[in-house]
């Protein structure tokens, strides 16, 4: 008698599966703390993932894609043997889990698909952790959590949970927010429990005090509501205007959200955002004075890092110039391209998909997870960024026959 085929985990399930895994590794083990053991841990997690990827994986291949990844993979090389500051361990582990994830990901695992049951499953999982990681944040950092309702500077008072950084902590949130409201729209989520927990989470995502995730949120929300329905979208507008002009007249919210929550972003003796701005003056300055060479293929991966960060896009043309940010460009498009393709079948889940990539999109504004790249943020804004539009677009283009890049 045959024994029956072991049906294989879902490919989300195996994304969900290695950020968890990271996520659990540097709570025992800081990321500040970085070593050979933590860069082995992080490459035998990921080996996971590969040796998946050879087991299960369907390779995707178009002649179209292989040009594009011919050209970046190999434009890439040349930045990595011409960095400025010759060869680093760091560098070489950026350059080849950058290299790593690419063939993993968009080739080996091309044609991997995410079904609506598959979604959902995660979403609900996601919403789940979130909000442990919400309650944690409470109790882990009690003083700074309620100083959010009292007077002082956000500086030094932000809450990170059990991450390393508050930035990080508010991706989470941001996405358990998004999801929320997709399962809102799916009606698999009750109004009531939704209203509690998308206000639970949004006086974490506040305690955060990460400005450019509660830009990136706004601007996720607008964009979801937008192509989901335009009425809702209306409604939302004039009640988020009438919001604001509330905040603006009462001088006790004025002073809470512009001085407090924004960090006086908006005040012109703005200390802090003053050297942000002459920081981002100066790496433009110094990408525009590299010499052509380094315009066209940056500083490298070592080299790029002499420079401070806060901008993934300035740290783009920095570590690989034009070539890195048309490559950059076009991860971007396509991406974009699955979820408004995706919409076209499925406008509930299209629009989520484009609320995932407009919350990235503005968040790499002011914070530089790259994608691709090693770090546990900029593995999670990949992921939601172009590995789930990707599948969840496969699913349709095989159900009904739509075209694919």
């Amino acid at each position: 008698m045959d024994r029956p085929t072991r049906k294989k985990p879902n490919i989300i399930f195996i994304m969900f599966i290695y950020w968890v895994a990271i996520i659990a590794w540097q709570f025992v083990r800081p990321v500040a703390n970085r070593s050979l053991l933590d860069t082995l841990v992080k490459i035998g997690v990921f080996l996971i993932v590969f040796l998946y990827s050879i087991m299960f994986g369907k390779p995707y291949t178009s002649r179209r894609l292989a040009i594009v990844l011919s050209l970046g993979i190999s434009t890439q090389i040349v930045t990595f043997l011409f960095d400025e500051s010759g060869f680093s361990a760091g560098g070489f582990i950026t350059f080849a889990f950058m290299m790593a994830q690419i063939l993993v990901f968009i080739v080996l695992l091309g044609n991997e698909e995410i079904g609506e049951k598959e979604f959902v499953r995660f979403a609900v999982i996601m919403v789940l952790v979130v909000l442990f990681m919400c309650v944690y944040n409470i109790f882990a950092y009690w003083n700074r959590f309620f100083s959010l309702f009292a007077g002082g500077r956000a500086y030094g008072s932000e809450c990170k949970s059990i991450l390393y950084s508050n930035h990080e902590f508010a991706v989470y949130i941001s996405t358990g927010i998004i999801l929320a409201l997709w399962l809102l729209i799916k009606k698999r989520l009750h109004p009531l429990f939704f209203a509690v927990i998308t206000v639970f989470f949004s006086i974490n995502l506040l305690s955060t005090y990460s400005r450019s995730a509660i830009f990136g949120i706004i601007g996720a929300i607008f964009v979801l509501l937008f192509f989901y329905r335009k009425s809702i979208f209306a409604l939302f507008s004039i009640a988020f205007a009438g919001l604001l002009a509330v905040i603006v007249a009462v001088p006790f919210l004025n002073s809470f959200v512009f001085d407090k929550l924004m960090k006086d972003t908006f005040d012109g003796d703005s200390v802090m955002d003053a050297s942000r701005s002459e920081m981002y003056s100066e790496m433009w300055g110094e990408y525009l004075d590299s010499g052509v060479f380094r315009i066209l293929f940056g500083h490298g991966f070592s080299g790029a890092s002499q420079f401070p960060g806060h901008d993934a896009y300035l740290v783009i043309l920095l570590t690989g110039g034009i070539v890195m940010m048309i490559f950059f460009a076009l991860v971007v498009a396509w991406s974009i391209y699955n979820a408004c393709r995706t919409i076209k079948y499925d406008r509930r889940t299209g629009c989520v998909l484009l609320a995932f990539q407009t919350f990235s999109l503005l968040y790499m504004v002011a914070q530089t997870p790259i994608l691709f790249y090693s770090s546990m943020d900029s593995f999670f804004i990949t992921m939601i960024t172009v590995m789930i539009p990707q599948y969840t677009y496969n699913r349709l283009a095989h159900s009904v026959g739509g075209a694919r890049l």
